[in-house]
């Protein structure tokens, strides 16, 4: 639900337009020359918040169309510009509002592309970013973001996905890990009569992991999931398929289990996982992402655990990172700016309701906390009002 608070009447994208290029000219309340302007003056934060943060992203995609046309450079190209000569305290602003004012998809496009050719502070960065995009967004945008992803960077999504190192690097690394312990069980008498027992077994379960990480990643970003009115619920299917989820996930049977999640976690509508998840919850006893926590070690059962939610809950996920964000000395800006801005128009309002009721704080609270200046205003003008 978008809580977005779009004002009434609302100005024409040609007035919009000229009010953010007086925006971008001013300095202590005056007005200075384009030319001026461009050698590095400051601009007027709170108007650029203002406008750009009350606006729809049709409404955003109609001002970038005026302000091209009026003034013969794009929008995004001043923001831009603005970022280049940026001091500290005025960086994160305007990488916010970079995103903010693209379009969702191709915003979208380059989170993943960002995430995939950076190494990131958080190892878990990537995968956050790929699940996101992938499954808490609906069928027909991730589409347009596999387009815009090719427009944009002359290639799929999938074959980024595939070859990126961040993913690569752990393959290879299971891959010689299982070498050495192949070759260690090989050449000791000690261990050759354990050959088929837990050391050689679970070094296996180890890499088929690893695998499996890369093979749900790229079956995610390459999904299409129908969701229209018509989709009706197989109940036959939802009990055959709760069970396979704890014979994969409790009591671990390996090393083809997996294979079995990730077809049911890629493949399967979200009103279908849905009534799964439900039906494990009521034959088991327990909330598949407790189990998943409890029995699932390593990347892939974050990653298990970020797609269920993301599928069925997203709330609870992304309430869950703009917590792990600010919480401790710092704050992740890049996440922090990632969550609100890609949700504002879609569920913020339920974001902030689940984080309320899970840290007994508010999102406003924290965010007030942890961020300043301009930033602050950004994202507050965004999470909006919570009593």
């Amino acid at each position: 639900m978008s809580i977005i608070a779009v004002p009434s009447p609302v100005p024409s994208a040609s007035d919009d337009a000229e009010s953010l290029r007086k925006a971008l000219q001013v300095r202590h309340g005056r007005m200075v020359t384009t030319r001026v302007a461009s050698a590095g003056w400051r601009a007027d934060k709170g108007a650029l918040t203002r406008i750009l943060c009350r606006r729809t992203a049709a409404q955003r995609a109609a001002i970038r169309r005026a302000y091209a046309f009026l003034y013969r450079e794009p929008l995004l190209n001043c923001f831009r510009y603005k970022l280049s000569r940026h001091c500290l305290l005025s960086l994160d602003f305007w990488k916010a509002m970079i995103l903010w004012t693209m379009d969702p998809a191709e915003r979208d496009a380059n989170l993943v592309h960002e995430a995939l050719k950076k190494k990131q502070r958080d190892e878990t960065y990537y995968m956050s970013v790929l699940i996101e995009v992938s499954c808490a967004c609906t069928p027909d945008h991730l589409v347009a973001v596999r387009r815009a992803y090719l427009a944009l960077f002359g290639c799929s999504v999938e074959e980024d996905v595939a070859a990126s190192p961040a993913i690569q690097e752990p393959l290879k690394k299971a891959s010689q890990d299982h070498t050495a312990t192949h070759n260690l069980i090989s050449c000791s008498d000690k261990f050759r009569e354990f050959r088929q027992g837990d050391f050689f077994f679970f070094s296996l379960i180890d890499r088929c992991w690893c695998v499996s990480d890369l093979q749900m990643l790229v079956r995610l970003v390459s999904s299409y999931r129908y969701e229209g009115d018509e989709c009706v619920v197989d109940m036959d299917v939802v009990r055959m398929e709760a069970s396979q989820l704890a014979e994969a996930i409790k009591k671990k049977k390996q090393p083809r289990g997996e294979d079995e999640v990730v077809r049911i976690v890629t493949t399967r509508s979200k009103s279908q996982l849905r009534a799964t998840f439900q039906r494990y919850r009521e034959d088991h006893g327990s909330d598949i992402a407790e189990d998943i926590d409890s029995h699932c070690i390593g990347q892939f059962g974050r990653m298990l655990k970020t797609a269920v939610w993301c599928l069925t809950s997203p709330e609870k996920h992304f309430a869950e990172v703009i917590r792990h964000s600010i919480l401790g000395l710092g704050t992740y800006e890049d996440m922090l700016t990632r969550v609100i801005v890609s949700r504002a128009e879609i569920d913020m309002r339920h974001i902030r309701e689940e984080y309320k009721v899970r840290y007994k704080t508010t999102v406003t609270r924290d965010v007030v906390g942890d961020t300043s200046f301009g930033y602050k205003g950004f994202l507050l003008a965004l999470v909006g009002r919570e009593d």
